[in-house]
């Protein structure tokens, strides 16, 4: 199965006072766990390189580094489609 969250749940983050307690890490977790029970294959996350505590959250989670890859968007000026 592939599970596909909608956008407002696209984001994860950790009130700044709780940081470095290992919150993220229970909630990837959490996910974890909740995939396993939907019969997820897998699940996969993407953070920028250089968010060392994102990346030890996903880490201290099981999650391991799939190399690396590029992400390509577009951006218009008033939100719409070109077309």
């Amino acid at each position: 199965y592939r599970v596909h969250l909608p956008q407002e749940y696209g984001g994860l983050s950790v009130d700044e006072a709780s940081r470095g307690q290992g919150v993220g890490t229970q909630l990837v977790e959490a996910l974890r766990e909740l995939a396993v029970e939907l019969g997820c294959y897998g699940m996969w996350v993407m953070t920028d390189h250089d968010n060392a505590a994102a990346r030890g959250a996903y880490e201290g989670a099981g999650g391991q580094d799939a190399g690396s890859f590029r992400m390509l968007d577009w951006t218009f000026a008033d939100g719409a489609p070109a077309g």
